[in-house]
Protein backbone atom coordinates (compact mmCIF):
# COMPACT_ATOMS: atom_id res chain seq x y z
CA UNK A 1 0.00 0.00 0.00
CA UNK A 2 2.86 2.40 0.70
CA UNK A 3 4.37 1.55 -2.70
CA UNK A 4 1.03 2.84 -4.00
CA UNK A 5 1.60 6.10 -2.13
CA UNK A 6 5.00 6.38 -3.79
CA UNK A 7 3.30 5.86 -7.14
CA UNK A 8 0.92 8.73 -6.32
CA UNK A 9 3.88 10.99 -5.55
CA UNK A 10 5.19 10.26 -9.04
CA UNK A 11 1.92 10.78 -10.90
CA UNK A 12 0.18 13.55 -8.91
CA UNK A 13 2.76 16.34 -8.45
CA UNK A 14 0.09 18.92 -7.55
CA UNK A 15 -1.48 16.95 -4.68
CA UNK A 16 -1.17 18.16 -1.10
CA UNK A 17 0.81 15.09 -0.05
CA UNK A 18 3.32 15.51 -2.90
CA UNK A 19 3.82 19.21 -2.16
CA UNK A 20 4.35 18.61 1.57
CA UNK A 21 6.67 15.61 1.24
CA UNK A 22 8.67 16.97 -1.70
CA UNK A 23 9.36 20.26 0.08
CA UNK A 24 10.61 18.37 3.11
CA UNK A 25 12.40 15.32 1.68
CA UNK A 26 13.23 15.74 -2.01
CA UNK A 27 13.41 19.39 -2.96
CA UNK A 28 14.73 18.56 -6.43
CA UNK A 29 11.32 17.17 -7.30
CA UNK A 30 12.49 13.68 -8.28
CA UNK A 31 10.96 11.09 -5.99
CA UNK A 32 12.88 8.13 -7.40
CA UNK A 33 16.15 9.84 -6.44
CA UNK A 34 15.00 10.66 -2.90
CA UNK A 35 16.59 9.04 0.14
CA UNK A 36 15.85 8.64 3.83
CA UNK A 37 16.91 11.86 5.52
CA UNK A 38 17.81 12.44 9.14
CA UNK A 39 14.85 12.18 11.55
CA UNK A 40 12.26 11.17 8.92
CA UNK A 41 8.60 10.70 9.83
CA UNK A 42 7.05 7.25 10.10
CA UNK A 43 5.21 7.78 6.81
CA UNK A 44 8.36 8.80 4.91
CA UNK A 45 10.38 5.89 6.34
CA UNK A 46 7.65 3.51 5.25
CA UNK A 47 7.37 5.00 1.74
CA UNK A 48 11.14 4.79 1.29
CA UNK A 49 11.14 1.18 2.49
CA UNK A 50 8.58 0.39 -0.23
CA UNK A 51 10.38 2.38 -2.98
CA UNK A 52 12.45 -0.60 -4.26
CA UNK A 53 9.20 -2.52 -4.78
CA UNK A 54 7.78 0.42 -6.73
CA UNK A 55 10.95 0.65 -8.86
CA UNK A 56 10.78 -3.09 -9.53
CA UNK A 57 7.13 -2.75 -10.53
CA UNK A 58 7.89 0.12 -12.89
CA UNK A 59 10.64 -1.92 -14.54
CA UNK A 60 8.36 -4.94 -14.86
CA UNK A 61 5.61 -2.95 -16.54
CA UNK A 62 8.05 -1.42 -19.04
CA UNK A 63 9.48 -4.81 -19.92
CA UNK A 64 6.33 -6.94 -19.95
CA UNK A 65 3.31 -4.63 -20.19
CA UNK A 66 0.46 -4.44 -17.70
CA UNK A 67 -1.40 -7.61 -16.82
CA UNK A 68 -5.01 -7.85 -17.93
CA UNK A 69 -7.95 -7.56 -15.57
CA UNK A 70 -9.34 -10.79 -17.05
CA UNK A 71 -6.19 -12.66 -16.09
CA UNK A 72 -6.12 -11.27 -12.54
CA UNK A 73 -9.79 -11.92 -11.82
CA UNK A 74 -10.34 -15.16 -13.66
CA UNK A 75 -7.59 -16.90 -15.62
CA UNK A 76 -4.72 -17.17 -13.13
CA UNK A 77 -4.47 -20.19 -10.83
CA UNK A 78 -4.67 -18.03 -7.69
CA UNK A 79 -8.02 -16.57 -8.78
CA UNK A 80 -9.40 -19.97 -9.76
CA UNK A 81 -8.53 -21.31 -6.30
CA UNK A 82 -10.96 -18.75 -4.86
CA UNK A 83 -13.76 -19.24 -7.39
CA UNK A 84 -13.63 -23.00 -6.85
CA UNK A 85 -14.65 -22.71 -3.19
CA UNK A 86 -17.54 -20.31 -3.78
CA UNK A 87 -21.18 -21.39 -3.74
CA UNK A 88 -22.02 -24.46 -5.81
CA UNK A 89 -23.49 -22.50 -8.72
CA UNK A 90 -20.29 -20.50 -9.09
CA UNK A 91 -18.14 -23.61 -8.80
CA UNK A 92 -19.92 -24.98 -11.87
CA UNK A 93 -19.42 -21.71 -13.72
CA UNK A 94 -15.69 -21.75 -12.96
CA UNK A 95 -15.22 -24.86 -15.10
CA UNK A 96 -16.47 -23.21 -18.27
CA UNK A 97 -13.73 -22.45 -20.79
CA UNK A 98 -14.97 -19.06 -22.00
CA UNK A 99 -13.77 -15.51 -21.52
CA UNK A 100 -14.54 -13.69 -18.29
CA UNK A 101 -16.58 -11.06 -20.13
CA UNK A 102 -18.77 -13.68 -21.82
CA UNK A 103 -19.05 -15.58 -18.56
CA UNK A 104 -20.28 -12.45 -16.74
CA UNK A 105 -22.95 -11.87 -19.39
CA UNK A 106 -24.04 -15.47 -19.03
CA UNK A 107 -24.17 -15.24 -15.23
CA UNK A 108 -26.25 -12.04 -15.32
CA UNK A 109 -28.83 -13.89 -17.40
CA UNK A 110 -28.81 -17.18 -15.48
CA UNK A 111 -28.09 -16.47 -11.79
CA UNK A 112 -30.13 -15.01 -8.94
CA UNK A 113 -29.34 -11.62 -7.43
CA UNK A 114 -27.84 -13.21 -4.30
CA UNK A 115 -25.33 -15.18 -6.36
CA UNK A 116 -24.51 -12.14 -8.51
CA UNK A 117 -23.76 -10.25 -5.30
CA UNK A 118 -21.29 -13.00 -4.41
CA UNK A 119 -19.68 -12.68 -7.85
CA UNK A 120 -19.16 -8.94 -7.38
CA UNK A 121 -17.71 -9.23 -3.87
CA UNK A 122 -15.42 -12.15 -4.77
CA UNK A 123 -14.05 -10.30 -7.81
CA UNK A 124 -13.45 -7.21 -5.64
CA UNK A 125 -11.65 -9.25 -2.98
CA UNK A 126 -9.47 -11.00 -5.58
CA UNK A 127 -8.47 -7.61 -6.97
CA UNK A 128 -7.66 -6.31 -3.49
CA UNK A 129 -5.58 -9.42 -2.81
CA UNK A 130 -3.65 -8.79 -6.00
CA UNK A 131 -2.91 -5.20 -4.88
CA UNK A 132 -1.80 -6.43 -1.44
CA UNK A 133 0.62 -8.81 -3.16
CA UNK A 134 2.03 -6.13 -5.49
CA UNK A 135 2.25 -3.28 -2.99
CA UNK A 136 2.52 -5.03 0.39
CA UNK A 137 4.04 -8.39 -0.53
CA UNK A 138 1.31 -10.19 1.43
CA UNK A 139 -0.94 -12.94 0.10
CA UNK A 140 -4.20 -14.20 1.61
CA UNK A 141 -5.38 -17.80 1.31
CA UNK A 142 -8.60 -18.61 -0.58
CA UNK A 143 -10.24 -19.59 2.72
CA UNK A 144 -9.39 -16.20 4.26
CA UNK A 145 -10.73 -14.42 1.18
CA UNK A 146 -14.01 -16.30 1.43
CA UNK A 147 -14.38 -15.42 5.13
CA UNK A 148 -14.00 -11.77 4.16
CA UNK A 149 -16.53 -12.23 1.33
CA UNK A 150 -19.07 -13.72 3.74
CA UNK A 151 -18.61 -10.82 6.18
CA UNK A 152 -18.96 -8.20 3.43
CA UNK A 153 -22.14 -9.82 2.04
CA UNK A 154 -23.58 -9.91 5.56
CA UNK A 155 -22.74 -6.21 6.06
CA UNK A 156 -24.35 -5.30 2.72
CA UNK A 157 -27.46 -7.32 3.54
CA UNK A 158 -27.78 -5.57 6.90
CA UNK A 159 -27.40 -2.14 5.28
CA UNK A 160 -29.97 -3.00 2.62
CA UNK A 161 -32.41 -4.23 5.28
CA UNK A 162 -32.02 -1.02 7.27
CA UNK A 163 -32.67 1.10 4.19
CA UNK A 164 -35.74 -0.98 3.27
CA UNK A 165 -37.18 -0.84 6.78
CA UNK A 166 -36.66 2.92 7.13
CA UNK A 167 -36.55 4.28 3.56
CA UNK A 168 -37.30 7.85 4.59
CA UNK A 169 -34.94 7.96 7.57
CA UNK A 170 -32.34 10.72 7.39
CA UNK A 171 -29.68 11.83 9.82
CA UNK A 172 -30.67 15.12 11.44
CA UNK A 173 -28.40 17.94 10.36
CA UNK A 174 -27.45 18.58 13.98
CA UNK A 175 -25.62 15.25 14.25
CA UNK A 176 -24.01 15.10 10.81
CA UNK A 177 -20.29 15.69 10.27
CA UNK A 178 -19.61 19.42 10.24
CA UNK A 179 -16.81 20.97 8.23
CA UNK A 180 -14.05 22.83 10.10
CA UNK A 181 -13.22 26.48 9.39
CA UNK A 182 -11.28 27.34 6.23
CA UNK A 183 -7.65 26.12 6.24
CA UNK A 184 -8.32 23.83 9.21
CA UNK A 185 -8.21 20.05 8.85
CA UNK A 186 -10.52 17.88 10.92
CA UNK A 187 -9.01 14.70 12.37
CA UNK A 188 -11.60 12.12 13.45
CA UNK A 189 -10.39 9.01 15.26
CA UNK A 190 -11.86 5.91 16.84
CA UNK A 191 -10.38 2.91 18.62
CA UNK A 192 -12.62 -0.13 18.34
CA UNK A 193 -10.96 -3.45 17.50
CA UNK A 194 -8.20 -1.38 15.86
CA UNK A 195 -7.46 2.29 15.28
CA UNK A 196 -9.21 4.22 12.52
CA UNK A 197 -8.45 7.80 11.51
CA UNK A 198 -9.83 10.02 8.76
CA UNK A 199 -8.61 13.55 8.00
CA UNK A 200 -10.75 15.87 5.90
CA UNK A 201 -10.39 19.49 4.89
CA UNK A 202 -12.91 22.32 5.21
CA UNK A 203 -14.60 21.25 1.95
CA UNK A 204 -15.00 17.64 3.09
CA UNK A 205 -12.25 16.24 0.86
CA UNK A 206 -10.41 13.24 2.28
CA UNK A 207 -6.76 14.09 2.91
CA UNK A 208 -5.62 10.92 4.66
CA UNK A 209 -6.94 7.75 6.27
CA UNK A 210 -5.20 5.35 8.62
CA UNK A 211 -6.04 1.82 9.69
CA UNK A 212 -3.85 0.41 12.44
CA UNK A 213 -4.06 -3.16 13.67
CA UNK A 214 -2.65 -3.29 17.18
CA UNK A 215 -3.43 -5.35 20.29
CA UNK A 216 -5.32 -2.62 22.12
CA UNK A 217 -5.56 -2.17 25.85
CA UNK A 218 -8.44 -3.80 27.76
CA UNK A 219 -9.10 -0.38 29.30
CA UNK A 220 -11.26 1.54 26.75
CA UNK A 221 -9.77 4.90 27.77
CA UNK A 222 -6.24 3.61 27.18
CA UNK A 223 -7.24 2.30 23.76
CA UNK A 224 -8.88 5.60 22.78
CA UNK A 225 -5.91 7.63 24.04
CA UNK A 226 -3.56 5.42 22.01
CA UNK A 227 -5.68 6.02 18.91
CA UNK A 228 -5.75 9.77 19.49
CA UNK A 229 -1.96 9.88 19.87
CA UNK A 230 -1.32 8.12 16.56
CA UNK A 231 -3.96 10.23 14.82
CA UNK A 232 -2.22 13.41 15.92
CA UNK A 233 1.09 11.92 14.77
CA UNK A 234 -0.41 11.23 11.35
CA UNK A 235 -1.60 14.84 11.00
CA UNK A 236 1.84 16.08 12.06
CA UNK A 237 3.72 13.72 9.73
CA UNK A 238 1.82 14.85 6.62
CA UNK A 239 2.60 18.48 7.40
CA UNK A 240 -0.73 19.90 8.53
CA UNK A 241 -0.53 23.17 10.45
CA UNK A 242 -4.04 23.75 11.78
CA UNK A 243 -6.19 20.86 12.98
CA UNK A 244 -9.34 20.06 14.90
CA UNK A 245 -9.17 16.70 16.69
CA UNK A 246 -12.50 14.96 17.25
CA UNK A 247 -13.42 11.68 18.89
CA UNK A 248 -16.43 10.06 20.54
CA UNK A 249 -14.59 9.09 23.75
CA UNK A 250 -15.74 11.93 25.98
CA UNK A 251 -13.38 11.11 28.88
CA UNK A 252 -10.31 11.12 26.64
CA UNK A 253 -11.38 14.35 24.94
CA UNK A 254 -11.88 16.01 28.32
CA UNK A 255 -8.49 14.76 29.55
CA UNK A 256 -6.73 16.21 26.49
CA UNK A 257 -8.51 19.55 26.97
CA UNK A 258 -8.00 19.63 30.75
CA UNK A 259 -5.07 20.99 32.76
CA UNK A 260 -5.39 19.00 35.97
CA UNK A 261 -2.80 16.42 36.97
CA UNK A 262 -4.12 12.88 36.71
CA UNK A 263 -3.15 9.45 37.98
CA UNK A 264 -5.18 7.63 35.35
CA UNK A 265 -3.55 4.82 33.39
CA UNK A 266 -3.86 6.92 30.24
CA UNK A 267 -2.20 10.02 31.73
CA UNK A 268 1.22 9.46 30.11
CA UNK A 269 -0.33 9.03 26.67
CA UNK A 270 -2.49 12.11 27.23
CA UNK A 271 0.65 14.05 28.16
CA UNK A 272 2.31 12.97 24.89
CA UNK A 273 -0.76 14.09 22.94
CA UNK A 274 -0.72 17.52 24.56
CA UNK A 275 2.97 17.94 23.86
CA UNK A 276 2.57 16.96 20.20
CA UNK A 277 -0.38 19.31 19.73
CA UNK A 278 1.90 22.20 20.64
CA UNK A 279 3.77 21.58 17.39
CA UNK A 280 0.81 22.82 15.32
CA UNK A 281 0.18 26.47 14.52
CA UNK A 282 -3.31 26.05 15.99
CA UNK A 283 -5.43 23.19 17.25
CA UNK A 284 -8.84 22.44 18.74
CA UNK A 285 -9.99 19.32 20.53
CA UNK A 286 -13.67 18.46 20.74
CA UNK A 287 -16.11 15.65 21.44
CA UNK A 288 -18.36 14.36 18.66
CA UNK A 289 -21.17 11.78 18.94
CA UNK A 290 -20.69 8.34 17.38
CA UNK A 291 -23.12 9.25 14.59
CA UNK A 292 -20.65 11.90 13.39
CA UNK A 293 -17.68 9.59 13.82
CA UNK A 294 -18.90 6.59 11.84
CA UNK A 295 -16.21 6.72 9.13
CA UNK A 296 -13.43 6.51 11.72
CA UNK A 297 -15.31 3.63 13.34
CA UNK A 298 -15.56 1.70 10.04
CA UNK A 299 -11.85 2.24 9.43
CA UNK A 300 -11.09 0.91 12.91
CA UNK A 301 -13.19 -2.20 12.22
CA UNK A 302 -11.50 -2.77 8.87
CA UNK A 303 -8.11 -2.73 10.61
CA UNK A 304 -8.88 -6.34 11.56
CA UNK A 305 -8.15 -7.32 7.96
CA UNK A 306 -4.60 -5.93 7.88
CA UNK A 307 -1.42 -6.97 9.65
CA UNK A 308 0.14 -3.64 10.66
CA UNK A 309 -0.64 -0.09 9.52
CA UNK A 310 -2.13 1.19 6.26
CA UNK A 311 -2.07 4.91 5.47
CA UNK A 312 -3.97 6.21 2.43
CA UNK A 313 -2.99 9.74 1.44
CA UNK A 314 -5.57 11.63 -0.65
CA UNK A 315 -7.22 8.30 -1.41
CA UNK A 316 -10.35 6.67 -0.01
CA UNK A 317 -10.18 3.07 1.28
CA UNK A 318 -12.72 0.64 -0.14
CA UNK A 319 -14.30 0.05 3.27
CA UNK A 320 -15.72 3.61 3.47
CA UNK A 321 -15.95 4.59 -0.22
CA UNK A 322 -19.69 3.92 -0.39
CA UNK A 323 -20.33 5.98 2.75
CA UNK A 324 -18.92 9.26 1.47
Amino acid sequence: MLAKQGWRLLHFPDSLATKVLSSKYYTGGQFLKASTSRHPSLIWRSIMAAKPLLEEGLFWRIGNGAESVEHVLWECVAAMDVWCICSSKLQKQSKNQISFKDLLMQMVQDLEDEVLMEVAVVAWKIWRRRNDLVFNQTFSSPQFIMRQVAQKIEDLATLSSQQTTNPATTIPQAIQWNAPPANVYKVNWDSAVGVGTIIRDWEGRVIACMRMCRPLFPNPSLAEAFGALHSVKLAFDIGLKQIKLEGDAVNVVNDIKGNKASWKQSSLIISDIKQMLQGFDSFLVDFTPRSCNSLAHYLARDALHITDVLVDIEDVPYCIASLL
